[in-house]
């Protein structure tokens, strides 16, 4: 038995074989076959093998179809060489038949081998080989996994994986998924965001985990206080058994509790709660949690569950779904495409970049003239469903007045198209923007007098304040949602927000962590959007607080810090 720590970032205790997912654009697992599978495998990678370098010849011959390229078709030829490389193809087919392994881990292994092998020299020539290992290695898993980027599961249990990204997660079968492990992540990592989402337990930052555990080791996780147990005894196992029913009980109890009362503080302030939802399927469930509607529908697993480019009826369909699940009254806020960084399958759309968070991400992406039409497909079917409801729309990631002005302008061309078109729409959807850099919230009193709400995104914000990226855990003690700095800045947008007389609500982690809650209210925030399951907590903590206390404490506070 073996006891590693994390951080905890979704509740609930997990008793379950694991899953481990191989780190790799194509999630794999890492498990073993049985001797009577071994002749397929060998062929499916044969097959595999076959068809890349069918499609490899295709693009080499296209290339040479320009005068001016034959120096990228070289590149071609030498990744069809080393794809013919017999040594190396059998170490991949003898990995299989001595260790039994899969086809896509056997690829792994021999792959990261032979890149390690080539990073370590000196001549950089041969450095820079590695590269073309990883392109061969990645079509290959293409090939023997297919499109789908998903690996699915035998049995339940808990998937353990180096790093979560959430467009493996959309591709994932999440019936099967009782737990999430990770190696890196902090709190608010889209990995911790995801499992709250999906309502199951999970453990990030847990350092070196993947090289202590093999698939089908029994695991118990821990998602309240962070520690995971591997092969744990029999005693053990009846420990976490009987804590695990009680804390099951207990959340049954509160959300049974708190679904009799209104959403309002003691001293009967009114308090919209809504919940952050990642997958349309989810919202039913944040109704049962008492969610009074979306207050964050997040787009991207669209993009990741219909391929890189969905049309505008993929999008209108997701919508119209939703709304079903929703109801016509209850309101419904769609955030626009939010690519980049650590968030969904960017790559896919804009390749890789040295600083990915200071880089071509979320709005910005969405106007840049080369992926401009998925945008405007996105408006389209916003503002096609936006009669069938209360629907708003919510630009993310906006930096300045410039760009939502140039954000604005393109939502009014579609709707002349629209027009034109003779479809109806509703002609004064509410737009709002999402508060997530310093420079947003900086001119917050400009931005407030051309929208009708904003929407705090903590989470980015904290992280562009003090300069910590939230998913490294080498830096996660640094990452302080409550630093002066940032509450200052949630402080100047939500006075905006009063004084231009717009909504404003807060959507990152904080807005579901109680230990803000007081601070929150006191600043004169009355629309919590949050993870559904933390929905009943929140509701419990507000009605035992008075609105005129927690501001008088928050007026204290930003007398004595800031002299204001």
């Amino acid at each position: 038995m073996e006891i590693k720590r994390g951080i905890g970032v979704s509740e609930g205790i997990v008793i379950a074989p694991v899953h481990v997912l191989e780190q790799s654009k194509y999630p794999v697992t890492r498990r073993r076959i049985r001797i009577d599978e071994v002749d397929a495998e060998v062929l499916k990678l044969e097959q595999a093998k076959t068809v890349s370098e069918r499609e490899l010849l295709d693009i080499k011959r296209a290339i040479e179809a320009k005068s001016d390229s034959e120096h990228i078709s070289m590149i071609f030829e030498g990744h069809i060489a080393i794809l013919n490389d017999a040594l190396l193809f059998d170490e991949i087919s003898n990995k299989i038949q001595s260790n039994l392994f899969t086809a896509e881990f056997a690829v792994i292994r021999i792959f990261r081998k032979y890149k390690r092998i080539l990073m370590d020299m000196e001549d950089p020539t041969f450095r820079t080989k590695a590269a073309d290992f990883t392109d061969i290695e990645r079509r290959l898993l293409k090939n023997l996994i297919g499109n789908a980027q998903a690996q699915s599961f035998d049995t339940p249990g808990i998937l353990a994986a180096h790093e979560l990204t959430p467009s493996q997660t959309a591709g994932l079968d999440r019936e099967k998924i009782l737990g999430v492990l990770t190696e890196v992540g902090g709190s608010t990592s889209h990995s911790a965001i995801l499992a709250n989402a999906l309502g199951i337990p999970a453990v990030v930052g847990v350092e070196g985990v993947l090289s202590e555990l093999e698939t089908n080791d029994t695991v118990i996780l821990d998602g309240r206080r962070g520690s995971v147990i591997i092969e744990p005894d029999e005693q053990t196992i009846e420990r976490y058994t009987k804590r695990k029913e009680v804390e099951s009980l207990e959340r049954i109890r509160l959300v049974e509790e708190v679904s009799q009362y209104a959403a309002e503080t003691f001293d009967s302030e009114k308090i919209q709660m809504l919940a952050n939802i990642e997958f349309d399927n989810e919202i039913e469930r944040a109704l049962e949690y008492g969610a009074q509607g979306v207050g964050l529908f997040r787009t991207e697993f669209i993009f990741s569950l219909t391929g890189s480019q969905p049309s505008e009826e993929d999008h209108y369909r997701v919508y119209k779904r939703s709304l079903s699940y929703l109801g016509s009254d209850k309101t419904f806020t769609i955030r626009t495409m939010d690519f980049g960084a650590d968030k969904y399958s960017g790559e896919l759309l804009v390749g890789q970049e040295a600083n990915p968070f200071l880089g071509l991400r979320s709005i910005r992406l969405s106007l840049d003239p080369r992926f401009v039409h998925l945008f405007r497909a996105q408006l389209r079917a916003i503002l096609r469903v936006s009669l069938r409801g209360n629907v708003k729309v919510m630009f993310p990631m906006i930096s300045s007045l410039n760009e939502l002005h140039r954000v604005k302008g393109i939502l009014e061309e579609v709707k002349d198209e629209l027009r034109q078109e003779r479809i109806d729409f509703n002609e004064h959807l509410p737009i709002g923007v999402m508060i997530e850099v310093p420079s947003a919230a900086l001119v917050a009193d400009q931005l407030a007098k051309e929208v009708e709400f904003f929407s705090i995104g903590s989470n980015d914000l904290v992280q562009y304040t003090i300069a910590v990226d939230r998913n490294n855990g080498r830096v996660a003690h640094l990452f302080e949602q409550d630093h002066p700095a940032v509450l200052y800045l949630l402080k100047k947008t939500i006075d905006a927000a009063k004084k231009a007389e717009i909504e404003c609500s807060l959507c990152g982690e904080m807005a579901g962590n109680t230990r803000f809650t007081e601070f929150l209210l006191g600043l004169g925030l009355r629309t919590f959007s949050m993870s559904a399951v933390s929905i009943p907590q929140v509701k419990r903590t507000l009605r035992n607080m008075r609105a005129d206390e927690s501001r008088t404490k928050v007026e204290t506070y930003f007398k004595e810090n800031f002299e204001i």
